[in-house]
């Protein structure tokens, strides 16, 4: 618990220095920058790693669709929770569920599936109203909408069910995972899969294909991605038919969709990160033409714009759930001899810092610092730590963690959300 002010003094430093050399968000970025960093980050090296020293007091709701907890669904325990709680949910399928403007956990509790079957809405998040969504398989799609805070997706996935079958309609490749008018919107270990598009004859023999859809769609919203992969839907099969002999008008065709669709004036942050467009839908007709399109790797309208980490980066692996009474390990994978270090945080902050070091997400007056060793010959470096313990009647805490390295390639990256729930959960 010991000096906590001067970590918080002397990242604040960096922060500010930082500020004034470019880290802003217009991709600018400055000499000098990295090496004002490290400055301040040697300041704090010595200083005891103090996680839960700001940390803020949240209760904690179990959700069970077998009834073996506080609710059934999880939209009751959100409705129940205050600021800064935590909801744990067992393996099961749930309806979906809207966060209005509360900072809440939602983690899967277990190894085994947590499956979201209707819409996932976060809205209207002010600042510092952080969500985190960890563990959840959206089989019905998602919302990010005007949200000023943090909202955080950790080894989650989104698969929609179903088809695409909008035929002929305009703009009906964006999809179901959609992020609007959100400033800083996080992907790690995450899988997240457009639907491909349906077919389906209107005239005699002719079939329409459906457009495949994007995996994930932008719009005035800042998103990170690390360590996942994007993936747009393929397009469906049509088919013109009859070469000519049956009068109806050509059929619809198929494109693929798009890895990532970013609109006006978009920002998207790739680290270790795979987005794949899809592929257009096979057609027939006479001609063997074929005029519809694969889906975009990434799709840039408006003004948009994507930037890709030039530097090896560090995966930092970690459970979201951890009791009080259990070993917490984490694992960073990079590269071999790298210096490791933990930065961490009970707050987030978009912040960007350049190609050199990416982005940070943690509040810069409350960032803690561990060293954790160097990355050995296999690329993985293991680390036991000590567990958070929750002070008093406290019943969960919640922390952000990053990596960084001190190598070469030097990498703020891959954050993830950890709460710490008491044993009796």
């Amino acid at each position: 618990m010991r000096n906590t002010n001067a970590i918080a003094r002397a990242m604040e430093t960096a922060t500010t220095t930082l500020a004034h050399h470019g880290g802003n968000r217009s991709g600018q970025s400055r000499p000098g920058v990295f090496g004002s960093w490290m400055s301040a980050l040697g300041l704090v090296a010595y200083l005891c790693f103090s996680p839960v020293a700001r940390a803020t007091n949240g209760q904690v709701f179990v959700v069970d669709s077998g009834g073996g907890g506080d609710f059934l669904q999880i939209q009751e325990a959100v409705d129940a929770a205050s600021q800064r709680n935590t909801i744990l949910v067992r393996p099961g399928s749930y309806a979906g569920f809207v966060v209005n403007n509360k900072s809440l956990a939602i983690v899967a509790d277990g190894a085994q599936a947590v499956y979201i079957d209707g819409l996932a809405e976060v809205e209207s998040l002010a600042p510092q109203r952080d969500v985190q969504l960890s563990g959840l398989y959206f089989r019905g799609g998602f919302e990010v909408r005007s949200c000023l805070a943090t909202v955080l997706f950790t080894d989650c996935t989104a698969r929609a069910a179903g088809e695409n079958t909008e035929y002929c309609a305009s703009g009906s490749g964006h999809g179901l995972q959609i992020v609007t008018d959100s400033q800083d919107v996080v992907f790690a270990g995450c899988v997240i899969d457009g639907r491909d598009g349906g077919s389906a004859p209107y005239c005699v023999s002719v079939m329409d294909g459906a457009h495949g859809e994007a995996g994930l769609s932008l719009e005035a919203s800042t998103a990170t991605l690390y360590a996942s992969q994007i993936t747009g839907g393929q397009g469906g099969q049509s088919w013109d038919g009859g070469c000519g002999l049956v009068m109806c008008s050509p059929a619809c065709q198929g494109a693929g969709g798009h890895g990532i669709w970013a609109r006006s004036q978009s920002l998207v942050y790739l680290d270790a990160t795979q987005a794949l467009g899809g592929q257009k839908g096979a057609h027939w007709d006479c001609s063997g033409k074929t005029p519809a399109q694969d889906g975009q790797d990434v799709r840039l309208e408006g003004g948009s714009s994507v930037l890709h980490a030039e530097d090896p980066t560090l995966v930092l692996g970690s459970a979201s759930v951890l009791r009080e009474d259990e070993t917490w390990t984490l694992t960073l994978t990079g590269p071999v001899g790298a210096a490791a270090w933990l930065v961490s945080s009970p707050e987030t902050d978009w912040r960007y810092l350049g190609l050199d070091l990416g982005v940070l997400h943690l509040k810069s007056s409350q960032l803690s610092l561990q060293a954790l060793g160097s990355i050995p010959a296999s690329g993985v470096l293991s680390v036991n730590l000590p567990t958070p313990s929750l002070p008093g009647a406290q019943e969960s805490l919640r922390l952000f963690l990053e990596p960084f390295a001190l190598a070469g390639g030097r990498r703020l990256g891959n954050v993830r959300g950890l709460v710490v729930v008491d044993s009796a959960f």
